[in-house]
């Protein structure tokens, strides 16, 4: 019996070394929303870090499978596949510092804004910015399969890679899960001389200046919000995003090419969400005046690129 040769000339075939990365929490940081604000900042920053992850694996040379295009603010994959030996410590390494450009620039322009004694919550900021991700990273051996590797990486990640930080206070009014943001914020203090009403009135105060300087629409006054959910609040802010801007530029310098999609994807958001863009709904009030939201899932997606692995780039695309 005569068979066929292989094609050695496909990239889906041996010779091959594939590293699959990808991070959390993803539903869990988007699903922590009030507004539909939240939603956009939030999904704008986890395929700001996306992107990061795949212009940095491209200056080293290496293709990236999936995702075949990145679109900044709408779509995170949550696996990122690259073709080539992609180092664990450079894609790490892009994607903290990439947030620490997020994390710096929120907090650095509410203490230039919003008068107050902000030393407390310095160290409570820097823990956000090292704790708030976990981040998985596997690498196949030669002429290991995509589907292989994607296993590699679901092993990898039963082993958990999460700090929680520890907090004193109250909890946010959002999630309930994280302490308020505030000037305080991290202030050492026994805990049998606590003062919850003083606590109050200086998060309230904080909250009403912070709502006056950026706006209603931005921050309600009565919100009281985490670290975390005020950073995707305030991303979506024109002069936060611009200095986003400068501080990525000033980060990264040379070591990532072709930012212009990026810087110009920073500044839509802003633009987007303006709020003299909003329009009113037309809730059809002849039919009631509901409105609905949906939500599609279990389409077995991943069952698929499973059976046919070499379809992962086209599918993508």
């Amino acid at each position: 019996m005569v068979r066929e040769p292989k094609d050695i000339s496909s990239p889906y075939m041996t010779n091959t070394i594939y590293t699959v990365i990808t991070f959390a929490p993803v539903q869990g940081f988007i699903e922590k929303s009030r507004k539909l604000r939240d939603l956009y900042g939030s999904s704008y920053l986890l395929s700001y870090l996306s992107w990061v992850i795949c212009n940095t694996a491209k200056q080293h040379d290496c293709e990236v499978v999936s995702p075949a295009s990145i679109n900044i603010t709408q779509g995170m994959p949550n696996q990122i596949i690259i073709k080539g030996d992609f180092p664990e410590n450079k894609a790490k390494s892009a994607f903290l510092t990439a947030w620490e450009c997020v994390t710096e620039t929120c907090r650095q322009w509410v203490e230039d804004n919003v008068p107050g004694d902000y030393k407390p919550w310095k160290r409570s900021w820097g823990l956000w910015t090292k704790y708030a991700w976990e981040f998985f990273w596997v690498q196949g051996e030669d002429g290991k399969s995509i589907s292989e590797v994607r296993e590699k990486l679901n092993e990898k990640k039963r082993w958990r890679d999460w700090t929680g930080i520890n907090w004193q206070g109250e909890s946010s009014t959002l999630s309930g899960t994280d302490a308020i943001a505030y000037p305080k914020l991290g202030k050492i203090s026994d805990p049998r001389n606590y003062n919850y009403q003083q606590e109050k009135q200086d998060v309230t105060a904080f909250y009403e200046a912070l709502s006056e300087k950026l706006g209603e629409s931005f921050i309600d006054p009565k919100e009281q919000l985490s670290i975390p959910e005020l950073i995707k609040r305030m991303i979506t802010y024109e002069s936060v995003s611009n200095q986003l801007i400068a501080s990525f530029q000033d980060k990264f310098g040379k070591d990532q090419a072709n930012i212009e999609p990026l810087i110009k994807e920073i500044q839509q958001i802003s633009t987007d969400l303006q709020p003299s863009s909003f329009k009113d709904l037309n809730r059809h009030k002849e039919n009631g005046g509901f409105q609905g939201w949906f939500q599609g899932d279990g389409d077995q997606a991943g069952e698929y690129l499973k059976q046919y692995p070499e379809k992962t780039h086209d599918f993508s695309q």
